[in-house]
């Protein structure tokens, strides 16, 4: 007989813990955590991490988080770094403005003009080397307002994760060690829009293949469970905290049987219930203060170059003046080289009259001395 609690109204599973989340994590692609802001979404998030960061649950902690809760609120952690992504130490995604002017087909004089702001990945070997190893686990707090950038960084991250582990997985069949991606936020970076352009289509790739091909898991946590793409809440088992919006209950309702579709609108505080699909547990997160910061890595900076100093007022007026009245070398008068030329002539000249050179191929004029 499992245990049972009241609280509100609400009956708590006492003997489900976040260890069982752990092992139906390996089972399955991941979860997605929805609820309410202030229901103790990234709570449960980090909770997570810690048990799964333990060495007897063989799981590698990647934190993708826009927001700096993590560092202020749950602070330091064994093994967990942190790097500041979009800052002045490390920007990866740029953005480039191109103009593409493209003529429509079997249209006369008719052009297509593409305004679209495209990012781009700059390749960072520092940051290739911290995925690359296994025994770090990393938190990036991400500073890219914009969501597209910020989708662009977890991207190329997961891609770089996905190949890694795929040969590893290859070349030893029995490899049974997992790679856990939190994503904070995601209805911005996952939306429903962000996942509609031609820049997503590895993105899905990822989320489709990553169990099975390289033991990558995710955990996507969202305040609007209508907002983010159903290409992500499909493939994830749900955990659903304290739903009030309309839109959100909507989705919720679509995917619970319809005894549990009032209970979410009734959650206390950290209270979560989990659709496995089987007895629908819902637990609550234990209790704990955990507080300091996390250690920060940065890459190494290149020693920039000191700028010149500029020249004065008078000195610039100076420099002015002389290129406005100096005389170009071409319009210089010649008269040294006019004058050695004529003095050749007369050489040449006198020279053949004297019987003295009899080949004109014996010539050598002054010119051919260079």
């Amino acid at each position: 007989m499992t245990e049972k609690q009241n609280t509100n109204n609400v009956s708590i599973q006492s003997s489900f813990t976040v260890q069982n989340l752990i092992d139906d994590m390996k089972k399955c692609l991941g979860f997605i955590v929805s609820a309410e802001s202030g229901s103790g979404k990234s709570y449960l998030g980090f909770t997570i991490c810690r048990e799964a960061m333990k060495a007897e649950n063989k799981t590698r902690i990647i934190i993708f988080s826009p927001s700096t809760i993590y560092n202020r609120k749950f602070g330091s952690c064994d093994n967990l770094k942190l790097i500041k992504v979009g800052t002045a130490d490390f920007s990866p995604v740029v953005d480039y403005d191109k103009e593409m002017l493209e003529r429509v087909a079997n249209v006369r004089d008719t052009f297509f003009l593409n305004t679209d702001k495209k990012y781009m990945f700059k390749r960072s070997l520092w940051l290739e080397q911290l995925l690359a190893n296994d025994s770090l686990n990393l938190c990036f707090e991400i500073h890219y307002l914009n969501s597209r950038k910020a989708k662009t960084f977890i991207t190329e991250c997961l891609k770089l994760i996905f190949e890694r582990e795929r040969k590893k997985l290859e070349r030893n069949p029995d490899y049974d060690f997992h790679t856990l991606a939190v994503l904070e936020e995601c209805q911005n970076s996952y939306g429903t829009y962000n996942l509609n352009d031609d820049s997503s289509l590895e993105a899905l790739g990822i989320l489709s293949m990553a169990r099975t091909d390289c033991n990558l898991h995710f955990l996507a946590i969202t305040q609007r469970l209508a907002e983010t793409s159903v290409k992500v809440t499909e493939r994830l088992r749900l955990i659903s905290g304290l739903q009030i919006g309309y839109n959100n209950l909507n989705r919720v309702r679509a995917q619970i049987t319809p005894e549990l579709r009032e209970l979410v609108q009734r959650l206390p505080q950290k209270t979560f219930l989990y659709i496995n699909g089987k007895d629908n547990p819902i637990f609550q997160i234990p209790q704990y203060s955990f507080k300091g910061k996390m250690t920060q890595i940065r890459p190494m900076t290149q020693p920039t170059e000191q700028p010149k100093k500029k020249d004065g007022f008078i000195k610039q007026m100076k420099q002015l003046l002389k290129a406005m009245f100096s005389v170009p070398q071409q319009y210089q008068p010649q008269t040294q080289q006019n004058n050695n030329e004529e003095q050749n002539n007369d050489d040449i000249e006198q020279s053949q009259a004297d019987g003295l050179m009899t080949d004109d191929s014996d010539i050598m004029f002054p010119e051919d001395e260079y």
